[in-house]
């Protein structure tokens, strides 16, 4: 029996290697998966910290702990945030050099886990300012983006983000004291059925507030239902399990909110167990070679469902994309990010890989492997 607790320590081995290889300072940076963005190494090295430091609690051993803290040293250096603002995360030309609210809430993250793990105060101080940073607009129950020169933007559009950054501010809520960033966190929950609008069939729309305005019009026309289905965006499809993975980590830090015994979270489950959701995500390119949406889906259903179906949705995620001769999730458009984005398994860290795929991912977990412990 392979557990996944073993292939993120496989994982971490191949990461420290990477970093080893590297000048210590941060992992590669990617390409933002098939946005294809000129992006700086703060994503990815902010994702390898929390699978290192899962690794580090599954085994004990010091190498992914001195692993994990070179690469929160990295994210608390002022070349990270160089106007003393928002996270640099991207250099694409004609897009902001934040990526919005989602780039952001990939660096608070890291530092949020970073606090469970490292006698330094600066991880959790850091992630607390930059999120407290941006503005919660109580008018639309919606975020503002914050660009790297501290430049306001209007609230966020894009939902899967809002939800994102709710979630990564919601890890400062696990240890501690912070009453403004739950407050603000809690506000946005209690408007979330309000401000997100689905499909028919459950899936959230890609883009967000406000949906009547022409911006967003093509994407209302789109939920006409055509014969038998819908016309559902590929990117909102693609996106779901993203917005169901970071609900997940919600209710594990808010666990007594009403959201959680509201339709509302039953409805957005609803696609997991239709062959029509499951043959879209099969052929997206924003699902399991970019969102992991197998892991993505599995922590759903576990913290948000009846735990029903865990095992296919893992399947799917490593019997098509794991590669047993790296020990990494591969064969998406950017393996730099998917490879780091294994570090959401870690949320799933007990559960055992199912039968249909533990031979494919034997071989690397196997003692004396080539990317053997």
């Amino acid at each position: 029996m392979v557990r996944l607790s073993e292939i993120v320590t496989t994982a971490a081995d191949a990461g420290v290697s990477i970093l080893d290889d590297g000048d210590r300072l941060h992992m590669p940076a990617g390409r933002n998966g098939p946005w294809d963005d000129d992006v700086t190494p703060l994503r990815n090295t902010g994702h390898w910290a929390v699978l290192f430091f899962e690794a580090y609690a599954v085994t004990g051993d010091e190498r992914y702990r001195t692993a994990a803290a070179d690469c929160i040293d990295y994210l608390c250096r002022d070349e990270a945030r160089p106007e003393g603002c928002a996270f640099h995360h991207r250099n694409e030309p004609g897009k902001d050099r934040c990526n919005g609210l989602v780039g952001q809430g990939w660096t608070i993250e890291a530092l949020a886990v970073a606090d469970r793990y490292l006698d330094d105060e600066r991880p959790r101080s850091l992630a607390e300012e930059v999120f407290l940073l941006h503005p919660f607009d109580e008018s639309t129950g919606l975020w503002r983006s914050v660009g790297v020169d501290g430049t306001v933007r209007r609230p966020f559009g894009t939902i899967n983000q809002q939800f994102w950054f709710a979630a990564a501010g919601s890890l400062l809520c696990r240890r501690g004291d912070a009453p403004e960033v739950r407050r603000r966190i809690v506000s946005f929950l209690d408007d979330v059925e309000d401000t997100v609008e689905t499909y028919r069939s459950g899936v959230v729309y890609h883009s967000g507030y406000p949906y009547s305005t022409p911006r967003y019009v093509g994407q209302r026309l789109a939920a006409q239902v055509t014969g038998h289905h819908e016309r559902i965006d590929p990117r909102s499809v693609g996106y779901h399990s993203f917005v169901l993975y970071a609900l997940a980590v919600l209710k594990r830090s808010l666990p007594d909110h009403p959201l959680w015994t509201s339709g509302f979270v039953d409805h957005l489950l609803e696609p997991l167990g239709s062959e029509r959701y499951r043959e879209q995500v099969a052929d997206n390119e924003f699902s399991y070679g970019y969102n992991p949406t197998g892991i993505e889906n599995a922590l759903a259903l576990e913290v948000l469902g009846d735990g029903e179906d865990v095992g296919y949705w893992l399947s799917e995620q490593f019997g098509g994309w794991y590669d047993p001769q790296s020990g990494l999730l591969r064969g998406g458009a950017d393996d730099v990010t998917l490879a780091a984005r294994l570090y959401e398994a870690t949320r799933l860290g007990g559960r055992a890989v199912p039968p249909s795929t533990a031979d494919r991912v034997e071989e690397a977990v196997a003692p004396g492997g080539e990317t053997g412990r």
